[in-house]
């Protein structure tokens, strides 16, 4: 994908700003992860172990299931001789294990207090602690070196959760309807139709972020984004009228339901009762995300099923909205890009990174279920 090719040379350019105090190496096998931090230049170091709780010899212990034993995670003692160490070597630990989608730790061994560990009932001799808990107290324990060299890794677990989400996005059902070139022209104007529901309202949301944004770079960024944005539903209605959708119902009588709605609620939220402007970047960077990693190949499939309904010319005259954001979304100068450099500069705590994930978990979760509907709930 060339948009993330972008990304990563953006993560590169960042990197090379930095002069790190310590040196993180990771080494995963089949059933564990080892972390180990040296600090530099004195060379003490320390390391890790972690694991998922699913692939341990007491998950069999358990009547758990199997997306229950998904839930957890194995953690052991921090193994360092400078006890300095032991908090920046537990935050990596604990950021692999949400990266891994984890929600809760355990262990047997006697971790540091910070951890406030709670026993387990159902397995004797082991503690549990929430990870969002956990992961925020051990960042709280941190000094201002250590608390610097975690920030650059914001940007790349926001990357990795991105990309996480991408891959299962790309294996539903609207993706694979184009893939298989088996979308319907209604399945098809459905997706048009849900689209129009919140690219309506884009401008207007970057504008209110516009208002809330005291920082002046923020500012600019809200502005320029809305400067692209201007009259985008305009090519949607275009696709529609050249697909004799009824546009006029569209524009005045239209109703969205529950799941179309679900990615505009979350905007409206952050926007009108969070009024958090750095938060809202997590909603154009899942939906500028997937339409900047769109490839060619996803194109020529939509274009050869639109073609079987005998439209002849598709790429002009009914799927100008999609592949127009092609264009706008990836590239090194384009919105998705710009977007991710934001994040990058305004996300500086482990508790404002908690709260950005879950913004866009919940901003990915609708436009998945959004997008899918548009297959699913048009069976016929």
């Amino acid at each position: 994908m060339e948009a993330m090719i972008h990304v990563e040379k953006f993560l590169t350019e960042q990197q090379k700003k930095q002069t790190p105090a310590f040196h993180l190496s990771v080494d995963a096998t089949n059933t564990k992860t080892i972390l180990t931090i040296q600090a530099l230049p004195q060379k003490s170091s320390g390391e890790i172990t972690l694991q998922k709780f699913s692939d341990s010899e007491y998950a069999k212990k358990t009547t758990l299931t199997s997306s229950q034993s998904n839930q957890y995670a194995l953690i052991s003692a921090p193994r360092c001789k400078d006890a300095a160490l032991a908090p920046l070597l537990c935050y990596f630990a604990l950021r692999q294990a949400r990266l891994w989608g984890c929600l809760h730790v355990l262990t047997e061994e006697t971790l540091p207090a910070f951890f406030a560990l709670s026993p387990v009932s159902t397995l004797p001799r082991f503690s549990s602690q929430k990870i969002s808990s956990a992961i925020f107290h051990a960042y709280q324990q941190c000094d201002a070196a250590q608390r610097a060299f975690i920030q650059p890794y914001f940007i790349r677990e926001v990357m990795e959760t991105f990309q996480g989400w991408l891959n299962s996005f790309f294996h539903g059902s609207w993706f694979n309807a184009v893939a298989s070139e088996s979308i319907t022209q209604t399945q098809y104007i459905a997706t048009l139709f849900h689209a129009h529901q919140f690219v309506r309202y884009t401008t207007r949301l970057a504008a209110r972020c516009v208002t809330l944004c005291d920082n002046r770079e923020l500012r600019n960024h809200y502005l320029h984004h809305l400067k692209g944005e201007i009259n985008h539903e305009l090519i949607i209605e275009s696709d529609l009228k050249a697909l004799k959708a009824d546009v006029a119902y569209l524009l005045n009588d239209d109703v969205p339901n529950a799941i179309s709605s679900e990615f505009m609620v979350v905007q409206e939220a952050v926007t009108a009762y969070r009024q958090d402007p750095v938060l809202m970047l997590a909603c154009p960077f899942a939906a500028e995300g997937m339409t900047a990693n769109i490839s060619h190949d996803f194109v020529d499939h939509l274009h050869a099923a639109i073609q079987s309904w005998g439209i002849a010319a598709p790429a002009e005259s009914v799927s100008r909205f999609l592949t127009s954001h092609m264009k706008t979304d990836g590239g090194d100068d384009g919105h998705w890009i710009n977007v991710i450099a934001r994040i990058d500069q305004f996300v500086h705590t482990e508790k404002q990174l908690q709260a950005f994930l879950t913004i866009f978990h919940l901003a990915t979760n609708g436009y998945s279920r959004g997008l899918n509907a548009c297959i699913d709930d048009f069976a016929l």
